[in-house]
């Protein structure tokens, strides 16, 4: 890449030359250091794509199977989270009921949540073949907008309690004594069966399954929160993970513990928007994408950049979240794009030096999932750090730190000791570059990253 600007590259990422046999991400230029991807090819770190989802026509051949495997069948607890948006507005009088989920094993033994026509509502509801129907919930929500992100949440647990969340709130909650999930039956997704007329017409971009014995699935009020706002649970928590953005194929890989893929059907396609690249994907539970330790030198003044689609709110999160950190191995020395969720939350561009003071750079915006954002953060000797959000100054510190002369390890979506603070966010374009760069040439280096990459973003 020729950037429109005369300084020197240090390091350079692009997630297109990721090489999933090797698990590297190689580096961009000469001198420059790749990166270890964590996990293995397709269910780790992976390259997958910008796509925004799955989208489904709500025909015989629209659905997503997760074909039944022991770990799903006789369960006390289980929670399902879908993010989903239709191709039109649906209330009450619709033509019909559009499902987004079903496990069945009978007529009478199921787990489902589908939209409703007669009063335009969300239900959640579970039957069982010797007690009948355990339970129905149904959301405050009566109206979902055409082409408008919805996520919602429904789970049940052996205490018992059962509870459906639109966007985050609960709209409805019951204390039904609940029976196990159907002992049986692929669960599937976008449509009541494989062969069902009834699904969605619209796109899901993300699908989290919790399911096993009550006590270690149950959510608790902030894991539900956090899945609204693009982060998932812990790992022993999430059994089915579907980040949907693969972008090809037939086969939507499970990122959880079950190790259970999806299959689409022949009417399913890929949702891209404008931007339609090879990106680093990352599951926000346990995967990460680093250099060797004591490797990168970020010495002197120096600009850091990150590109790409968002995947969380970073809004009042319950935890730190690391888009990217360079950092020495004696936790010092270090910068960063990081999310904190100590007040005041926000995406900060920090720097740590030897005198152990962090000098951070904070913008307190809340954001859009699957908007794309340029993130440019420049320091310049010893006592100024300013941070750029697509092309424009958002935040500055001028406080004092000692000289970083430390090398250090780069790392996309974790702490530097790859343990924690795993993020979401998926990078299309990184570099760390000699010098501060000025206002104006940030400013060509977003328009140029914005352009080459369709991004869309109005600078």
């Amino acid at each position: 890449m020729r950037l429109p600007i005369p300084n020197k590259i240090r390091e350079l990422w692009l997630p297109a030359s990721i090489n999933e046999t090797a698990r590297t991400l190689p580096t961009g230029i000469n001198g420059g250091h790749e990166l270890t991807l964590s996990g293995v090819v397709n269910t780790g770190a992976s390259k997958r794509t910008t796509a925004d989802g799955v989208r489904f026509t709500g025909v015989a051949t629209s659905n997503m199977v997760i074909a039944a495997a022991a770990g799903q069948n006789a369960q006390t607890g289980f929670n399902i989270t879908i993010r989903f948006k239709l191709d039109a507005t649906f209330a009450t009088g619709a033509a019909s009921d559009l499902y987004l989920f079903q496990k069945l094993l009978a007529a009478d033994d199921y787990i489902k949540v589908y939209l409703e026509n007669a009063d335009g509502k969300l239900y959640w509801v579970q039957g069982n073949a010797a007690g009948g129907v355990q339970f129905t919930l149904t959301s405050t929500t009566v109206s979902w907008t055409a082409n408008t992100w919805y996520t919602i949440t429904c789970s049940l647990t052996a205490v018992p309690t059962q509870r459906l969340l639109v966007n985050g709130t609960a709209e409805d909650t019951d204390t039904q004594a609940a029976r196990s999930t159907p002992n049986g039956g692929d669960m599937v997704i976008g449509s009541s069966s494989d062969g069902g007329t009834d699904g969605i017409v619209g796109t899901i971009s993300l699908v989290e399954i919790g399911v096993g014995v009550s006590a270690t699935v149950a959510l608790t009020a902030t894991e539900e929160t956090d899945l609204y706002k693009g982060i998932p649970p812990d790992t022993a928590k999430v059994q089915y993970l579907f980040t949907m953005d693969e972008g090809r194929g037939v086969i939507v890989y499970d990122r959880g513990s079950a190790g259970g893929n999806g299959t689409l059907d022949s009417a399913c396609t890929w949702a891209f928007g404008s931007c339609r690249q090879p990106v680093l994907s990352l599951d926000g539970i346990n995967d990460y994408t680093a250099s060797a330790a004591s490797i990168v030198d970020i010495s002197g003044d120096l600009t850091l950049v990150w590109a790409g689609k968002i995947k969380s709110t970073y809004d009042s999160l319950a935890a730190d979240h690391e888009i990217l950190q360079i950092c020495s191995a004696a936790l010092e020395n270090l910068i960063s794009f990081t999310y904190r969720s100590a007040a005041p939350t926000g995406i900060g561009f920090e720097v740590l030096g030897d005198s152990g003071v962090t000098r951070v750079a904070r913008w307190t915006v809340a954001q859009t999932i699957d908007t794309y954002l340029i993130l440019i953060g420049t320091i310049s000797g010893s006592s100024t750090s300013l941070l750029y959000v697509n092309g424009r100054l958002s935040a500055s510190n001028t406080s004092s730190i000692g000289v970083r002369a430390t090398l250090s390890r780069a790392v996309f979506g974790a702490y530097v000791t790859l343990a924690g603070k795993f993020d979401v966010s998926k990078p299309l374009f990184s570099a760390l570059i000699d010098g501060d760069l000025t206002t104006n040439q940030v400013l060509e280096l977003s328009k140029y990253l914005n352009n080459i990459f369709n991004m869309g973003i109005v600078i």
